[in-house]
């Protein structure tokens, strides 16, 4: 009887869907995650890149003479804007998490009793630790 009432209150205490998605949402929103339809917009994109510079490819295999150095010339380009847009995608993400982990240092609880480490902390922390040791 106490384990069906246990099983009954812990049922009662876990989430429904609803909230756990609204939790997932809100810790997306705090640590900077995408939610889903973002990812998926991202999949997409990148797809939808892939495709065009495999197109490029194609055309650029298919051509000879001055239409191949041309076609070259696409493939390297759009090689350049796809490495751009990355970059600048990938400078967008660590300037996010250098900014959380900025909130993070500054929103850290400090104990006006407890002193910071410094930088020869270790030291004193193992002095006279070898001698409770018996010698082997």
């Amino acid at each position: 009887m106490a384990l069906m009432l246990g099983a009954g209150a812990l049922a009662a205490q876990q989430p429904g869907p609803p909230e756990q998605k609204q939790r997932q949402q809100e810790h997306r929103q705090r640590t900077g995650m995408p939610d889903r339809p973002r990812i998926v917009d991202q999949r997409r994109t990148m797809d939808s890149l892939n495709t065009l510079l495999d197109s490029l490819v194609a055309r650029m295999n298919r051509a000879i003479g001055a239409q191949k150095v041309a076609a070259m010339a696409d493939v390297i380009n759009q090689l350049v804007v796809q490495r751009k847009a990355m970059q600048g995608h990938m400078r967008q993400m660590m300037e996010k998490r250098e900014g959380m982990m900025d909130m993070m240092d500054d929103s850290a609880p400090t104990s006006p009793g407890i002193p910071a480490p410094g930088p020869d902390s270790a030291a004193a922390d193992t002095a006279g630790h070898a001698g409770h040791h018996p010698p082997e």
